[in-house]
């Protein structure tokens, strides 16, 4: 055989050798495209599955029976549990500290977003039916706001406000959007305090920041073009608690106050309100823990909140000698109570189990004191307070305190107009616009721009 026909015969074997190599190479490679795609497959599964599991749990919670927009209000449950999860990982991890400034920033972002939909909110938006001056008073910021449409005039009328958040949280960049939106409506001149926090700056620091603030305004009348007849502070939450305290000691300065939401007392944490509102946002709005807020005003340590959560911060002796100023029986509304059997079982100046002496005896002098907690306020200091314009919501762990000064004040023969949101809960009033925007919501700002048009 020549050569020729080997090489031949070579090259054709060859020629198959490769051709088996390439098919399995393929069926190999194809294999191996089946196993990735599986494996991809199976992966987003679990993926969809856990993002599934996760979105069931933020939104498996319960939420007031009265609003419709549940949906709504499960996710701005969600948002602040979110929140509150991200801090506590961020502390865990020793990135931040609670009440840090990454904290409250972070704070302020979540609130931005419910509200606007961007962190940012809308402090990069111009605003051509508004004046907003970023400034101090007094050395304390404040954000001036001032309609166009009536900066011309020479007796405007002014809000002082005071936000919510703890004492320890939040800001006036939080409530820029709800403020905006009161100051443009009603035409009335709103200035925003953002008072030091706690737990940094106990009391009396940040009610110090909102005094001076006050002092310097209704001294300056004149600068700021304002009708001293229609000065009106307010505030929400623990906002209102500083408005209510500087009514009552500037009481000769102001025509108004205006309190939503108003945290008025640390003498009872066993009101009808705490108890049957205690299911809804119990892990945000809600939290048990949300009382450290209380030890952060106060000046004590945080390791007391549960003292507090569980009423044994007083003596069945102090409980039983301020007891007719928080007495549910006398001063809280039965048809507000969606449990009536509730109201049975108050007893202000019943037994205290376990009660903390130490802590009472250290506490008493504070938590007694009418300015530190409106409510303590005897009837002849409620009698020189200015008229009242109360908002409290059904579903709001705090709503008792409200309407127990409302009744408080009436009693006292001040002026007062209440304002009851069955459906609401608490921060309700957040929400008048923005992709979260609720019935309630629109409601209770509507009718706030209505008083502050009207009553002033």
């Amino acid at each position: 055989m020549d050569r020729s026909c080997v090489r031949i015969r070579s090259s054709k074997y060859i020629s198959v050798y490769k051709d088996c190599v390439s098919a399995f190479h393929m069926r190999s490679a194809n294999y191996w495209q089946y196993i990735l795609a599986m494996a991809k497959l199976v992966f987003w599964t679990i993926v969809v599955m856990l993002v599934a599991l996760f979105v069931r749990y933020y939104l498996d919670t319960p939420v007031p029976e009265d609003i419709p927009e549940k949906l709504k209000v499960q996710l701005i449950d969600a948002s602040m549990r979110t929140y509150r999860h991200l801090i506590g990982a961020l502390v865990k991890l020793g990135l931040t500290d609670y009440f840090s400034t990454l904290d409250r920033m972070i704070s302020d972002w979540f609130i931005l977003a419910q509200m606007t939909g961007h962190p940012w909110g809308l402090k990069l938006t111009a605003d051509q039916t508004l004046r907003i001056n970023d400034t101090k008073i007094e050395g304390v910021r404040t954000i001036i706001y001032e309609p166009v449409s009536t900066y011309k005039y020479d007796n405007r009328t002014i809000l002082i406000f005071f936000h919510g958040g703890g004492w320890s949280t939040m800001s006036v960049d939080s409530y820029d959007p709800l403020i905006r939106k009161i100051a443009r409506e009603s035409g009335v001149v709103i200035i925003s305090v953002n008072y030091r926090y706690s737990p940094e700056y106990p009391y009396p620091a940040p009610l110090n920041d909102c005094i001076k603030v006050v002092e310097y305004v209704t001294d300056n009348l004149s600068k700021f073009r304002i009708d001293p007849f229609k000065v009106a502070v307010g505030g929400d939450s623990i906002g209102a608690n500083i408005a209510a305290s500087v009514s009552l000691q500037l009481y000769d300065r102001i025509a108004m106050q205006f309190l939503i939401d108003p945290f008025l007392q640390f003498f009872d944490f066993k009101t009808t309100s705490f108890t049957e509102n205690s299911r809804y946002f119990h892990d945000s709005l809600h939290s048990p823990s949300s009382l450290v807020y209380v030890t952060n005003y106060l000046g004590i340590s945080s390791n007391h909140h549960q003292a507090f959560l569980n009423n044994n911060h007083v003596t069945k002796s102090l409980r039983s000698q301020y007891a007719e100023m928080v007495n549910q029986t006398i001063w809280m509304k039965p048809e507000l109570v969606r449990n009536k059997y509730l109201l049975k079982k108050v007893d202000s100046s019943g037994d205290v189990i376990n009660e903390n002496n130490t802590l009472s005896n250290e506490i008493e002098e504070l938590i007694t004191d009418p300015f530190v907690a409106p409510l303590m306020a005897n009837d002849t200091l409620l009698s020189y307070a200015p008229e009242a314009y109360i908002v409290t919501n059904g579903y709001n762990f705090i709503r008792d305190d409200g309407v127990m000064y409302a009744g408080r004040l009436s009693k006292a023969g001040t002026k007062v107009v209440h304002r009851h949101y069955s459906a609401g809960f608490h921060h309700a009033w957040f929400f008048p616009h923005g992709p979260l925007k609720l019935n309630v919501s629109v409601q209770i700002v509507s009718d706030l721009i209505y008083a502050l048009i009207n009553r002033l």
